[in-house]
């Protein structure tokens, strides 16, 4: 079968540390085994008169990307798998926790001294966190980072438990009132010093919509976009099937219980 190339992307930022007692191969075979075969090649399967599928995975926005795309064009399934990439290279530009670079970040290193001017994408997924984070009495907060950090996450150096005083000074920085929004000026702030912002619980979802988009911007109506367990399937896998079959990871062995008949 002949195989159709895609070209690798760049740029992707590496995932969060695992939490103390964890070794980080550990930490990296279980996401391996969650991602479903996600290190598995990129592979064009043609026949004639049939769909062209391109399947491949990278590393982004903390975790593992997997994105399918059959179409009866292999340049446009190449074209759909390539803008999708592109998108979710977006997505994490803008509200990845885990590049100094990214909108986020600066935000975060902004914390209760100004706003920073940031994309109207961005403005947006925050005013949907904070919104939810108001509608859960805060059970949802999307200001949990310095938490995060005091139990060793995100390669905080953290080896021991937190105190009482520090967890309670940590808390103190949380919640959603610390988030300033101004759409009509278009920035992003933090009103109290040691807040931060992780988007990584909406973050994904967002991003996995916006690789959606991109691939039926080319046509695309059979696809798959995974980011880290946050899975959109458009159509069926093939031409038979009544639709993509997904498993779900039991976490006491790894194993996969895969769904379907």
């Amino acid at each position: 079968m002949p195989r159709i190339p895609v070209r690798p992307f760049q740029g992707f930022s590496p995932g969060p540390s695992a939490p103390s007692g964890i070794s980080r191969r550990r930490f990296l075979l279980t996401l391996g085994a969650a991602g479903l075969g996600a290190m598995a090649p990129l592979a064009g399967r043609v026949r004639f008169g049939a769909p062209v599928r391109i399947e491949t995975s990278r590393a982004g926005l903390g975790t593992w990307i997997r994105i399918v795309a059959r179409h009866r064009d292999g340049a446009a399934a190449e074209r759909a798998v390539t803008r999708a990439f592109r998108a979710i290279e977006q997505v994490d530009a803008q509200m990845s926790i885990h590049r100094a670079d990214s909108e986020l970040t600066r935000v975060n290193a902004a914390a209760g001294r100004q706003p920073v001017a940031v994309s109207a994408a961005l403005l947006a997924i925050v005013e949907r966190a904070r919104t939810g984070a108001l509608q859960t009495n805060h059970v949802y907060d999307p200001t949990v980072l310095p938490l995060m950090r005091l139990y060793g996450f995100y390669h905080s150096g953290r080896t021991h438990f937190p105190s009482d005083r520090e967890i309670a000074a940590t808390l103190d920085a949380m919640g959603p009132d610390k988030i300033a929004l101004d759409p009509a000026a278009r920035t992003l702030g933090l009103t109290r010093a040691g807040a931060a912002i992780d988007l990584g619980s909406i973050g994904k979802g967002w991003a996995v919509d916006r690789a959606v988009d991109a691939l039926r911007a080319e046509g695309v109506t059979s696809g798959l976009v995974d980011v880290g367990r946050n899975i959109y399937g458009l159509g069926a896998p093939d031409d038979d099937a009544d639709g993509w079959r997904v498993g779900v990871l039991d976490p006491r062995d790894g194993s996969v219980v895969r769904g379907g008949p």
